[in-house]
């Protein structure tokens, strides 16, 4: 079988497991976030601003993500639409982890196990926070990307800090999805910093 084949299977098997979303365009188990953060996005689409006019302690990006999916349909069937939003988000998700680890490894297999394995993990908890349109459910896409650019930049011969940066951002977008994304960034510093330079200075 083409290993492009293989990808695709991999990644159509990680949307389908969100199946009630997918295929039914809902979840049957309850989640309350979803409702506190569809209260957020009809405040944004009237002209509110987060922290201002309403409190929520959540990180900005998933209150954005809802408003956008009012535009597309209102009232409760919004978060229909967040949670579509939330599957392709975490198929995405299983391509960058096998981009990620094909960069490190240059191994095929292991870039195909290891996207399947992340689609399998992806809803292997209390399904109503897996399937839900969740923070840590958009968090993996900003952060796995951030990862990805860190290995591109070590792959590259010139250019790298651009790289670098574009790791930063990412891992700062992270970090706006949800506040424990910035675990992302210390990593990334602490490797930049401490371990690489001290590598460099003993090569």
């Amino acid at each position: 079988m083409k290993r492009w084949v293989k990808l695709a299977l991999v990644l159509l098997f990680t949307l389908l497991l969100r199946y009630p979303v997918v295929i039914k365009g809902s979840t049957p188990y309850f989640n309350i976030d979803e409702n506190e953060y569809l209260v957020a996005a009809q405040k944004i689409v009237s002209g509110g601003i987060p922290y201002k006019d309403f409190l929520i302690y959540q990180p900005p990006i998933i209150f954005y993500i809802y408003a956008a999916s009012l535009l597309i349909c209102k009232g409760a069937a919004a978060i229909m639409v967040a949670e579509i939003i939330a599957a392709i988000s975490t198929t995405l998700t299983a391509f960058l982890i096998y981009l990620t680890v094909k960069s490190i490894y240059k191994n095929e297999d292991a870039s195909i196990y290891a996207a399947l394995l992340y689609g399998i993990a992806s809803i292997t908890f209390i399904p109503q926070d897996m399937l839900a349109a969740n923070c840590e459910v958009f968090l993996t896409l900003p952060f796995a990307l951030s990862i990805l650019l860190l290995c591109y930049g070590e792959l590259k011969t010139s250019h790298s800090w651009i790289y670098y940066i574009l790791a930063g951002i990412f891992g700062a977008v992270a970090t706006l999805t949800k506040y424990q994304g910035g675990v992302i960034l210390g990593a990334e510093l602490v490797y930049l910093i401490l371990i690489k330079a001290t590598y460099s200075k003993r090569w």
